[in-house]
């Protein structure tokens, strides 16, 4: 177990392993651009003893190089393209986006005092998912990306005279642990790329209200309307889902491939698009990249049911449909999660990337710090902690009153966003036969030490405990889902800390 990690300790895994990661280690067909060097030089000029946020100029170096390795490996492992080249067809142009980005996030740190950076903060999450998916179960391939959907198991009549070759040919297209490895960079790199889409409606909406008093109206913030429709069908490509063309299993010839379709989810066609009503930063962020990038624009899928797609199609579309559903997900609490695949590990890596972010109150007063450790990581029970102590110099009783209400408020955001997450929902056997646990140990040592631990093993067996004391699922939701009242709040973690 890493136990407690800290920025330097990230750090100190990039810079001994970043050249056994196989996107990185790969050489194109033929080159422009020396991106390995470049990204070398970069990475060994990173400070152990200083914060990633403190070394933004060289990390956003590193994100241009490492996002466009990605996706120059992605394309090299597809088979129907013939010379594999390092193309930069639209790294270029989403590099200076991030630099935009970069450099816009200094006007976002006034919209609240309690907005936090992301530019390092992607880093962490890379990095994080990297450290403990490499290290505590054994790398990328125990991560799902649904690539069983291409196998021909998946139909229901399932032709007997099949041999075993031609079924070894179609479980060769199963997409590969360093093929998940360079999705992961993508989402993990790019999933908050549509925030400043999303503060930037809220920074509109207060300016609206501010000017209200002078009765000024005519404040506006619109999208282009031309955009709307390309957008919807971004949307539709997340949304949708591969299928085998069933009257194809018979019949076949020992080298045909099965044939595919996709077809749109309704379920999440609807909770993807209510996300765009609400600005949501990840269905943002997908915008951003399938309109940056040529590869995402290339992704063939299934506009209606007349055109079939053959296994290579499917294989490719599926790996940018991951890529992108889990991006849109992440931010999502529509979307319910049963097991350890692309989108929950993004998911999950986030929420736990919590230390070491820096807020606007942090430039004034710096009042508290946290600190981060994995208590377990499988693909089965995850826990982790995160610890909040007073650092030196806070004295005030009011202050310390303040923190220790914040931290209880987190415990709460936590729990309550967990229990949506991962509800009762449509396929929860998966959950059954995979048993995945979630545990969350918040530590408060602002005054004297509260812990505070929520566990998830399924919907009807959550436990809370707060100072050792364990209250049922029944408890809780009665009191905070159904009344959602903070006085009640309180009083539940009071009770049961006395």
């Amino acid at each position: 177990m890493p136990g407690i990690i800290k920025d330097e300790d990230l750090i100190v895994w990039l810079k001994d392993n970043y050249m056994e990661i196989e996107f990185i280690a790969h050489a194109p067909g033929y080159q422009r651009v020396d991106r390995k060097e470049r990204l070398s030089e970069n990475i060994t000029n990173l400070k152990t003893d200083k914060k990633l946020y403190a070394q933004k100029d060289l990390l956003i170096e590193i994100w241009k190089d490492l996002v466009a390795m990605a996706v120059i490996y992605l394309k090299s492992k597809d088979e129907r393209e013939h010379f594999h080249d390092d193309g930069d067809y639209g790294i270029d142009e989403l590099g200076k986006f991030f630099q935009e980005y970069c450099d816009f996030e200094k006007v976002l740190y006034g919209n609240g005092d309690y907005y936090r950076d992301h530019v390092s903060h992607v880093f962490k999450v890379f990095l994080l998912g990297e450290k403990l998916v490499s290290e505590d179960i054994g790398g990328f391939s125990s991560i799902e990306v649904m690539d069983s959907k291409l196998l021909l198991k998946n139909l229901k009549q399932e032709s007997e005279e099949r041999d075993e070759d031609y079924q070894k040919r179609i479980e060769a297209k199963l997409i590969t642990a360093d093929e998940k490895e360079a999705m992961w960079c993508i989402v993990s790199l790019t999933h908050d790329l549509g925030y400043p889409t999303e503060v930037v409606n809220d920074i509109h909406d207060n300016l609206k209200n501010m000017l209200t008093i002078f009765n000024i109206q005519d404040v506006s913030y619109i999208l282009s309307q031309q955009s709307q429709m390309f957008n919807d069908s971004i949307v539709k490509l997340i949304s949708s889902d591969l299928k085998i063309v069933e009257n194809n299993s018979e019949g076949a010839d020992e080298e045909e491939s099965p044939e595919y379709i996709t077809h749109t989810q309704a379920k999440y066609y609807f909770k993807y698009s209510r996300s765009i009503e609400n600005w949501d930063h990840g269905v943002e962020s997908c915008i951003v990249l399938v309109k940056s990038l040529v590869y995402f624009l290339e992704t063939d899928y299934s506009i209606d049911e007349r055109k079939t797609m053959d296994i290579d199609d499917a294989r490719q579309f599926l790996i940018r449909q991951r890529i992108l559903r889990a991006i849109a997900s992440h931010n999502c609490d529509f979307i319910y999660h049963l097991k350890l695949d692309l989108s929950f590990l993004l998911r999950i890596i986030d929420e736990m990337q919590e230390w070491g972010r820096p807020s606007l109150s942090d430039l004034f007063i710096k009042t508290s710090d946290s600190s981060f450790s994995i208590d377990k990581f499988t693909k089965n029970d995850i826990e982790y902690t995160i610890r909040f102590s007073v650092v030196d110099g806070v004295t005030e009783a009011d202050d310390k009153k303040k923190l220790h209400n914040n931290i209880k408020n987190y415990f709460k955001r936590c729990a309550d966003k967990y229990i949506m997450i991962l509800r009762s929902a449509v396929d929860g056997k998966e959950r059954d036969k995979d048993k995945l646990i979630l545990t969350l140990n918040v530590v408060d040592e602002t005054e004297k030490e509260i812990k505070y631990k929520f566990k998830h093993p399924n919907p009807k067996d959550i436990e809370l405990h707060v100072k050792g004391i364990k209250s049922s699922a029944k408890d809780y939701v009665e009191i905070k889902l159904e009344q959602l009242n903070e006085d009640d709040w309180d009083k539940f973690c009071d009770v049961q800390s006395n």
